[in-house]
Formats: C-alpha cells, structure tokens, sequence
C-alpha cells in the first residue's frame, strides 16, 4: 500500500471506515508521518492544522464497509488538484477515463448532466460501468468543486 507514497507530500485516505485507521498507524510507523484518514475530501480545506483537527487516528469499530480513495499531493493543493487526485483515486477508475469523469464532473449542472456526459463519451455500457463506479462521490466531488468560488 505504502509503495507509491512519497514521504514529502502528504497522502489522505478518504472514507468514513475507520477500519483504515490501522493503515494510517502502520504507515506512521514505518516512518510517513503525513498520511491521515479523512471522511470527506472538503475536510482538506476545513482546517490549517488537519492533523489535530479532522484526522484524528481513533480507535472504534469501523462506521461502514468501503473501499477508499487514496490521495497524494502537496501540502496546498488546489481544488482541481484534490479534485483530479480524488478521481485518480478513487477504485476502478482506469487512467484514461480520468479526464472523462473531471470533464463530466466540472461542465455538468446535476447529476443527471454528469450521467449524460459520460455516456455521450463513452457510449452506453461503458459509461454506464464508469457511472456507476464515481456517481457515489459526485455530490461530494460538485461540493469542493463549488466551493471554489467562494
């Protein structure tokens, strides 16, 4: 897991399991003292010293079961630069429909519009399975791409 992690960025993983947690505390030990465990990608922005705030290791059961986005970037990405990582990782997502899903995600209104998109680029199954794999994240990924502007 730890093999593409480079100690001088920081690396999020993104989902509500705390069950990741013991990923967070295994790579600390083996000496990356920048990756955390966030909930929602916006708890990038929330706060200047996320390591005290949002990221907190707890130890309790894991909230739900899911499969986690893993992000690597700078210390002050911007927001197409969280928003590019987050699609990057997120599971399923080959390197090529990354664009297509950053596309679709920054021209549509809804989500609809988003669904239309993809199929538009991609054709009906095919962008049906890649719909399929990112609509989850879409409400999210429209929150932090918004906020932008403010």
């Amino acid at each position: 897991m730890f093999l593409r992690i480079r100690k001088d960025e920081d690396t999020y993983i993104v989902s509500k399991d705390n069950g990741f947690d013991a990923a967070v505390k295994l790579g600390r030990r083996q000496g990356i003292e920048r990756i955390y465990r966030i909930s929602t990608i916006n708890e990038i922005f929330k706060s200047d010293n996320l390591e005290t705030a949002a990221l907190t290791v707890e130890d309790e059961k894991p909230k739900e079961t899911s499969k986690p986005v893993v992000i690597t970037m700078p210390a002050q990405p911007s927001i197409e630069e969280v928003l590019k990582a987050a699609i990057a990782g997120t599971p399923g997502v080959s390197k090529k429909n990354r664009p297509i899903v950053y596309d679709a995600l920054t021209t549509s209104k809804g989500k609809a519009d988003f669904y239309h998109d993809i199929i538009k680029m991609l054709g009906q199954q095919d962008g049906l399975n890649l719909y399929r794999l990112v609509k989850s994240h879409f409400t999210e990924w429209k929150q932090l791409q918004q906020s932008e502007g403010k």
